[in-house]
């Protein structure tokens, strides 16, 4: 399975996936949290992987992780949260009323971070 990050100052993704592309988990937590998450995850789940977005705060927290014995894979996470949003109205569709209104003139009504670490473990396992 795949734990992957998509780091940020306040708040970060955090996702389980397998091997089969299935979301397991998956997370929107403090930043300062995440070291205690990751900890939690890798007790719960055979983690063969650490995969972490190369953003905002990616190198500081590629130090605090190192020490896990696992794995760590850096990977491009452009355009990630803009894939995120996508996959959120993929598994979120709009109800009601607001399913007159085209996707692309709405706004995600809650963080996606979780869903970019989605992104980000999808897009390692399709290209390794």
């Amino acid at each position: 399975m795949i734990l992957a990050i998509d780091p940020g100052k306040v708040k970060c993704g955090i996702a389980i996936v397998d091997g089969n592309c299935q979301v397991i988990d998956k997370k929107v937590i403090f930043r300062k949290k995440i070291r205690e998450m990751v900890f939690k995850f890798i007790k719960k789940y055979v983690i063969t992987k650490l995969v972490l977005g190369n953003g905002t705060t990616s190198s500081k927290l590629k130090k605090e992780l190192i020490g896990l014995k696992l794995e760590i894979k850096v990977i491009d996470e452009r355009n990630s949260t803009l894939e995120a949003e996508k996959l959120y109205w993929q598994e979120n569709p709009p109800q009601g009323w607001r399913k007159l209104i085209p996707i692309s003139l709405q706004k995600v009504p809650r963080a996606v971070d979780d869903y970019a670490a989605v992104v980000l473990a999808l897009r390692f396992l399709e290209f390794n």
